[in-house]
Order: structure tokens, then C-alpha cells, then sequence
């Protein structure tokens, strides 16, 4: 389970209600557009390290080991500091949940980026995407992502290993993997999936977000996603 912080500061926070679409208010943590934020979070200003706040529904708190390989591949990945924080628990609700939903709660996420510090935030919900029931994760907009337990545990496989390549996949669609506010010059994109890799050995692959995967599920990026990363980094994509 990742490091709670304070168990003082740890609150449960108020029901979800269906929302229109959130305005963006804010540069960082209101983009609405996943992958907009990849370059502030990647380049090596305007934040110098990361911040990642995991909160769950009652019942459906993320597995300690899955959350620590998300946060070896990070910074191995981002090249800054990473650390987990958060720990809030929220009211069951048993879905389907709109990305309006999650974004509304997202509201009263304890950190926002600010400063040297980008933040992240990761909430584990009960129930299934509206908008894909089979979908193990989501990545909502430029710094929220959600992750559907129930969804890994239907799934029948191991649940750590699949809850830690469903982590990464979604942080990598925040970090703009793949072609998403950029264009790569390798032509890797599954035409059939915009947005994920045609390599079944890069986590991008779209079976992992799916859960529809073999026996050898892919656990990290590979070349072609850290060049593309990279060249987020540096400017030159």
C-alpha cells in the first residue's frame, strides 16, 4: 500500500454526483486533454520532481508492490524524483462512473501542482468506466487516472501483475504515449487502437488496458517508448 502520509490528514471524501464537463481553471491540474500535460511533466522545468497521490474507494486499496514498480518504472522513465502520498478513502458507489465524475472529484484532490512540483493523482474505484466496462484502467485527463479493482479480479489472472501493468499503461497515456499531442518518428501506432503500441512486448500494447492478455504480459515500456519519451524530454518531438 503506498505511504499515506499523516493518518491525521487522511479524510473520506464526499460522494461522487454526475457533473457537466469541468472548464479548465487551472494550467497543470485541470487540463482536460490526457497527454496535454506530458511535456511539464517530463521536461526538466517547469517541475523538478513528481508527486503521486493515490486515494481509493472503501474496500479497494491499490497492492503495495504494484504501486512500487509504477514508481521504479517513473523514475527510471522521467529521469526527477518520485514520491507516493495520499491515502484519502472514498464512499463505495459501485459505478458505472462518467470521466465528468472523476474529474469532479479530482477537485478536491489533496495536491496540485505547483511550484518545482507536479502532481499526479491515482484513485482506485469500485465498479467499471462508463464508457468501457471491460476497461481495467483509464486515464481521464492530463494528471487523473483511475483504476477498477473489480475489473482486474474478473479478469482471473494475477492480480499484482496485472494491477501493476495497468499502472504503468496509464501513466504512460499521461506521459502522451502514444502519438498523443506528438507524432513518432517510428511507425509503431496499432491503427486498430490510436493510441497504443502494435509491439505485444511494450505495456502500451492495448490488450493490457483491455485485461485481454497471454501469459506474458509486458510490465514496462520498451525502446521505442522511452525514445519517445526522450524526445518529449529534450524538445525534439
Amino acid at each position: 500500500m503506498p505511504e499515506p502520509g499523516p493518518q491525521a490528514e487522511a479524510r473520506k471524501l464526499p460522494p461522487i454526483v454526475p457533473t457537466p464537463d469541468l472548464p479548465d481553471q487551472q494550467p497543470l491540474d485541470a487540463l482536460s486533454q490526457v497527454g496535454a500535460a506530458a511535456r511539464p511533466l517530463l521536461q526538466p522545468s517547469p517541475y523538478r520532481e513528481l508527486v503521486v497521490e493515490i486515494d481509493w474507494v472503501t474496500s479497494h486499496p491499490p497492492d503495495s508492490s504494484a504501486v512500487d514498480h509504477l514508481i521504479t518504472v517513473l523514475r527510471t522513465s522521467i529521469g526527477k524524483p518520485v514520491s507516493v502520498r495520499g491515502g484519502n478513502e472514498l464512499p463505495r458507489q459501485s459505478g458505472p462512473y462518467y470521466p465528468s465524475q472523476i474529474r469532479a472529484l479530482a477537485e478536491r484532490r489533496d495536491r496540485s501542482s505547483g511550484g518545482s512540483v507536479a502532481a499526479i493523482w491515482i484513485v482506485y474505484l469500485d465498479g467499471s468506466l462508463a464508457a468501457n466496462r471491460r476497461a481495467a484502467g483509464a486515464a481521464i485527463s492530463g494528471t487523473v487516472m483511475a483504476i477498477f479493482p473489480d475489473r482486474l479480479r474478473e479478469s482471473g489472472g494475477e492480480g499484482d501483475v496485472l494491477e501493476a501493468a495497468t499502472l504503468v499503461h496509464e501513466m504512460g497515456h499521461l506521459l502522451g504515449l502514444i502519438n498523443i499531442g506528438y507524432t513518432s518518428p517510428r511507425r509503431r501506432e496499432d491503427p486498430k487502437y490510436p493510441g497504443h503500441s502494435i509491439n505485444r512486448g511494450s505495456v502500451m500494447h492495448w490488450s493490457v488496458e483491455a485485461a485481454s492478455w497471454s501469459d506474458d504480459l509486458p510490465m514496462t515500456f520498451d525502446e521505442d517508448d522511452l525514445a519517445d519519451l526522450r524526445g518529449l524530454a529534450n524538445g525534439s518531438l
